[in-house]
């Protein structure tokens, strides 16, 4: 059995992961990886959620760690 910890990991990574993808694929669109105005602010909300779906998988380690520290001591 894994913990919440490992499983709430392993989605914020799967959700990198796939909107990293999803940006590649973006980026070699014709209609997305074009000059307009619409096409443009939607790759730039793609890579806002990619930016920020990082930063969580990052904190949540962080987090982890932290927890780990403190039960270490307390023990």
């Amino acid at each position: 059995m894994t913990s919440p910890y490992t499983e709430a990991f392993k989605a914020l990574s799967l959700t990198g992961a796939l909107l990293d993808a999803l940006y590649d694929l973006a980026v070699d669109s014709d209609t997305l990886g074009s000059s307009d105005p619409e096409a443009m602010q939607l790759m730039a909300m793609l890579e806002v959620a990619r930016e920020k779906a990082h930063k969580a998988a990052e904190l949540h380690e962080a987090e982890w760690k932290l927890s780990c520290e403190h039960r270490d001591e307390a023990a």
